[in-house]
């Protein structure tokens, strides 16, 4: 699950060379940081005086990791009154699987998506057709295509909103291997 750390800044009036020799080192650090996919810039338009990094880890795990490591925070301390200020750090973790490990270490087993998957979904498949088919038929409308759209959309919203929510709740323990509260 891809993670975006936007780091927003203003340079000082400072020494041109040695903050781009520290700007170096910082961007290295980063390069090599456990997870890292790449880096976006952005100058300042119009008047602005913030510059705005956006830097792409490959797990919300790897970006905190990288955003709490010691050597970032090392660097950002050599130089950060002196050559930036104004500095605003943002995460954002790109959260779009019902599926994910609470700790982002490791993904949930797909057998595991499976068995929750199928249990949210047996009972939709085999209750909503029916109910839509006798609502269809007291209102006199016999349309294949119709019923079809109506099952699939009332369906698709009971997954999303309703069943894999309850069923996740139901099962987390299972899911994600969380030890119960007596640590057993």
């Amino acid at each position: 699950m891809i993670s975006i750390f936007i780091v927003k800044y203003k340079l000082n009036n400072t020494n041109d060379i040695e903050r781009n020799l520290w700007y170096q080192k910082l961007v290295v650090a980063t390069n090599s940081a456990e997870g890292f996919i790449d880096r976006s810039e952005l100058s300042p338009v119009d008047g602005e005086e913030f510059h705005t990094v956006v830097l792409r880890f490959n797990t919300s795990y790897n970006a905190k990791g990288w955003i709490n490591s010691d050597k970032r925070r090392q660097i950002l301390s050599e130089a950060s009154i002196e050559h930036i200020s104004g500095r605003e750090e943002m995460l954002h973790i790109n959260n779009q699987f019902w599926f994910q490990a609470t700790d982002n270490k490791k993904m949930i087993p797909g057998w595991k998506q499976v068995i929750a998957s199928f249990l949210a979904v047996y009972p939709l498949t085999i209750f909503v057709p029916k109910i839509v088919a006798v609502l269809f038929a007291n209102i006199h409308l016999l349309s294949i295509l119709l019923s079809g759209i109506t099952v699939s959309v009332i369906i698709s919203t009971l997954m999303v909103y309703i069943a894999i929510p309850a069923i996740l709740w139901l099962l987390k323990k299972w899911i994600y291997n969380m030890p119960d509260k007596d640590g057993i």
